[in-house]
């Protein structure tokens, strides 16, 4: 944990210095915070790629990397005559009772469910899929092979086929918080920094549309007190809050081109937009939503006719976001000729893109357009009144009105605001229409540019800004009660009330404490931080194992028989293990204590297992048990891991049956020794082999 957090201080000072030495700003703002934050993340992405491209993507190199790039930054930050001054009105959330009441109700809830998610191991699937999984199978090869990811619920298994080509700019972040401990202690909560991190996103780019700072920073926490969006800090291991956040950071740094366009504006725009774009596909989609501000900008640029080549600028952009957003795609593209593998891509009735299922077979894999409910969705998944008094409406009211009245008033200003109101108009439209997957959280990024244009709208009016006051204020109380259950809630509760309390009675103490002692108070913060992490990674090392059953409850009780699987396997495994797995895509917590174990599946047949020698999808249809084998000879396989299959699988219609590796290892009992059973899983042992 130590040389983690001495890691952690080498990437922070170089993105502070980097800064530095690009903007030269004479104040750290907020916008200088943010580009601190891009370039923090962007080295680490960009060190990652290098090192696994060069199969040496190992810790040791990693630190070494990033002292590198820090002295070089340290020693050209040495050549500055002067240091700014920090202006970021810290103390704005004491002027204001309802602020300091929704920033308490934040943290003490943030705090009891990020406390929760530290303690325990990750449990949700996509993280122990492939969030987690690709991260500690590139920590075993120090490259970035994509192991396959086979066994869904639908006969080609098609959503879990295109993971192994999914863009991997968080995964690569995930593996940097787990390259040092090898455990997800810290990856599990991966996404807790973005939520302050999308605060201060939103809190800037509403400042750009003139709002006052209290109206302002109220918006901006009442994006974070969206119940869907909070709960997912709980899944610190998957992307979305991720997602929304560093769509927020691009608008953000659209806004600043608008007024100071130079290279490098254009570069930090063009990193993060590469970033953005990495981390989901789905992000290209919301990505066009901005196309009519971007747009609107080059045509500002050209008509003026400045100094800096509007070529130029669109170079360095582009180069940027083909940095640090391409690799997955490009690499996709050559190992398949399609950048979007599996799915296929058809124009005018002839295949532009190979692959095995078409783009709207893919998103009714996910939610049927039949089964589909906006009444559901809108009001069932937990949007709270947020939803209902500001992001809807805000999708349509402030474009239509400002449509309306564009021949009057024909102004850059106006039209600029007019581009911002019709972004969460086109991702909704996007979203209904065409994307057609339906879950709540690929939906976040719009629920920030929905409230950005309510929140601006109703900023131009009197009675808009008390409008803003008032629901927000119901919207601070309902969401509360939405973001947790039972025990958790009214722990969170009391806490909420008790620091509101503490902080309203010592609003003058705490103002002046952070004005005068912010950096003392952050050194302290930070001293108490890292010995409870420390602490904690102590415990949840000795017993996330002993954890796993307790956390299937109610309808998923029956699977703590998986769970216990997985403990024995870790209980009787030893490091440089190599397990095979089967039945299930859950294959993270076979790595076992340490990443000890190293984790594959063994295919059926004479192809290796890569989604695109399976063209159909159907990677078990064809088997050959002497094939198989070898396979496992092949790979010194010493145990065999079988899992029960959620539902109907490729091979049989009763989805009680095990895989048939469970068949074909009974009819080898010479080779196989089995060692655990229960019912949802065997395992096998091949030492004897």
């Amino acid at each position: 944990m130590i040389i983690f957090i001495l890691d952690t201080a080498t990437v922070i000072a170089t993105s502070y210095f980097l800064a530095l030495l690009f903007f030269k700003p004479k104040e750290i703002t907020i916008d200088f915070l943010l580009h601190c934050f891009v370039i923090f993340f962007a080295e680490i992405i960009f060190v990652n790629l290098l090192l696994g491209i060069a199969s040496g993507l190992t810790a040791i190199n990693i630190i070494f990397s990033h002292i590198a790039i820090y002295l070089a930054a340290f020693l050209f930050w040495r050549k500055l005559d002067y240091q700014p001054e920090f202006n970021l009105d810290l103390d704005l959330i004491f002027k204001n009772w309802l602020i300091l009441f929704a920033f308490s109700i934040f943290i003490c809830f943030f705090a009891v469910k990020l406390w929760i998610n530290l303690i325990n191991p990750p449990i949700c699937p996509d993280s122990l899929q492939y969030h987690l999984s690709f991260p500690a199978t590139w920590l075993k090869n120090a490259n970035l092979f994509n192991p396959i990811v086979v066994f869904g619920s639908r006969p080609t298994s098609a959503e879990l086929s295109a993971l192994s080509y999914y863009p991997i700019n968080a995964e690569l972040y995930f593996f940097w918080l787990m390259a040092f401990l090898r455990n997800a202690f810290l990856a599990d909560a991966a996404q807790a920094p973005f939520y302050f991190i999308g605060i201060i996103s939103l809190y800037s780019v509403l400042r750009k549309f003139s709002l006052e700072k209290s109206t302002a920073i109220l918006v901006s926490l009442l994006w974070a007190l969206i119940p869907n969006v909070f709960k997912q800090i709980r899944f610190g291991s998957q992307v979305d809050v991720m997602c929304a956040v560093f769509f927020l950071i691009v608008l953000n740094n659209l806004l600043l081109l608008y007024k100071e366009s130079d290279y490098k504006r254009a570069l930090i725009f063009g990193t993060s937009l590469g970033l953005f774009i990495g981390i989901k596909a789905l992000n290209i989609f919301w990505s066009a939503s901005l196309a009519p501000l971007f747009i609107y900008y080059l045509y500002l640029q050209i008509n003026k006719k400045i100094s800096k080549s509007p070529a130029v600028i669109l170079s360095i952009m582009f180069l940027a976001v083909v940095i640090f957003g391409s690799f997955s795609y490009l690499r996709t593209f050559i190992l398949t000729g399609n950048p979007f593998y599996p799915v296929r891509l058809n124009l005018f009735g002839k295949t532009i893109l190979p692959g095995f299922i078409d783009k709207m077979s893919f998103s009714k894999l996910f939610v049927p357009w039949e089964e589909f409910s906006l009444k559901n969705m809108f009001f069932g998944e937990g949007l709270g009144l947020q939803f209902i008094a500001f992001i809807f409406p805000g999708t349509f009211i402030p474009f239509l009105v400002y449509l309306m009245r564009f021949r009057k008033i024909n102004n850059q200003d106006y039209l600029k605001r007019l581009l911002v109101f019709v972004a969460p108009l086109i991702m909704l439209c996007l979203y209904l229409f065409y994307i057609k997957a339906y879950w709540i959280r690929y939906f976040f990024p719009y629920l920030g540019m929905g409230l950005i244009s309510a929140a601006v709208f109703l900023n131009d009016f009197e009675k808009g800004k008390k409008y803003i006051t008032i629901f927000g204020s119901i919207a601070i109380f309902s969401s509360a009660a939405e973001l947790a259950h039972r025990k958790e809630l009214i722990i969170s509760l009391i806490l909420s009330i008790m620091l509101f309390l503490f902080l309203f009675a010592k609003r003058k103490s705490f103002s002046l404490i952070i004005k005068n002692q912010f950096l003392k108070l952050i050194s302290i913060s930070m001293i108490i931080i890292v010995g409870m992490l420390i602490l904690l990674n102590a415990d949840y090392n000795k017993n996330k194992f002993n954890r796993y059953p307790s956390l299937f409850k109610g309808k998923e009780s029956g699977e703590r028989d998986i769970a216990y699987a997985w403990k024995w396997l870790n209980e009787n495994t030893h490091k440089g293990k190599r397990v095979a797995y089967t039945g299930r895509s859950e294959s993270y917590p076979l790595f076992g204590s340490f990443l000890k174990n190293d984790v594959y599946y063994i295919s059926l047949n004479s192809k290796p297992p890569i989604v695109h020698y399976y063209p159909d999808g159907l990677y078990r249809k064809e088997r050959d048990l002497k094939r198989w084998l070898i396979n496992l000879k092949d790979k010194k396989i010493d145990y065999l891991f079988i899992a029960l299959p959620y539902s109907v699988s490729n091979e049989s219609s009763n989805p009680k049956e095990f895989p048939i590796e469970d068949t074909w290892a009974k009819e080898h009992s010479n080779i196989f020794k089995l060692v655990f059973v229960n019912t949802k899983s065997r395992i096998y042992y091949l030492g004897s082999k």
